[in-house]
């Protein structure tokens, strides 16, 4: 967190990691200052920039905020980048937002390759000031009671650079934690769906195809029932 409370600029938050998230906590940059005319001069006292860059994942879980704010000057930039994901679940929410006066609200790009807003907020908002500009290049997901939003109450809205949204509303859901029994999806073996013995045993050659085209084919079927030695006949008649 960096907070000014004096008419200097509030710091600037840099960060680079692998995996980012956030559970139930916030990333603030701002400024409280309030006692001066922000329609004079709202570069007095505005808040920090935020600038996250990941190789991984980027997750904001569990009211999980990320915000530049200010109470009445400009309020500050946020940047997302990374090569993976970023969600935003169970109302969490990426702000750049002026709470009074004239300031104008900062622009927030995010340029990871899929952004998926699930029950939570992306905004830049402003008074009196002008609404900043929100930039999603990559694949956006959007549930119900998700918003994405650039307005200001009184003077121009930001501008929304989006692909076209791809509505999740249904396909989300949780998986039921009873696992799925193998045993009922696996079928009985042939011997035990049979009330015949279910056990044989036979003896015989090889048998195939022959060894090559010009060959005869192997036998079959040898007799081994009988311990005398099988008796061989000649072509011409006669047996041994």
């Amino acid at each position: 967190m960096t907070t000014t409370g004096g008419t200097g600029h509030g710091g600037d938050l840099t960060i680079k990691t692998e995996d980012f998230l956030l559970n139930n906590s916030n990333l603030f940059a701002g400024s409280l200052l309030e006692d001066f005319d922000s329609s004079i001069n709202p570069t007095i006292a505005t808040s920090g920039n935020i600038s996250i860059t990941t190789t991984g994942t980027s997750l904001l879980e569990n009211k999980s905020f990320i915000s530049a704010l200010t109470k009445k000057a400009n309020a500050g930039d946020i940047s997302i980048n990374g090569n993976n994901i970023l969600k935003l679940s169970e109302g969490s929410k990426v702000l750049s937002f002026v709470a009074n006066g004239a300031g104008n609200g900062g622009n927030i790009f995010i340029s990871t390759p899929i952004v998926v807003i699930d029950h939570s907020l992306i905004s830049s908002e402003a008074l009196d000031g002008n609404g900043g500009d929100i930039t999603i290049p990559g694949h956006l997901f959007l549930s119900p009671l998700s918003v994405i939003d650039a307005s200001s109450k009184k003077s121009t809205p930001g501008e929304l650079n989006l692909k076209p949204i791809n509505d999740i509303s249904g396909n989300i859901t949780e998986l039921p934690e009873s696992l799925l029994n193998a045993s009922d999806r696996l079928t009985d073996r042939c011997g035990f769906r049979s009330s015949l013995q279910p056990n044989s045993f036979k003896v015989k050659s090889s048998g195939g195809i022959p060894l090559s085209p010009n060959d005869v084919s192997p036998s079959t079927y040898l007799d081994i029932s009988s311990h005398s030695a099988p008796k061989l006949t000649h072509p011409s008649g006669f047996s041994d």
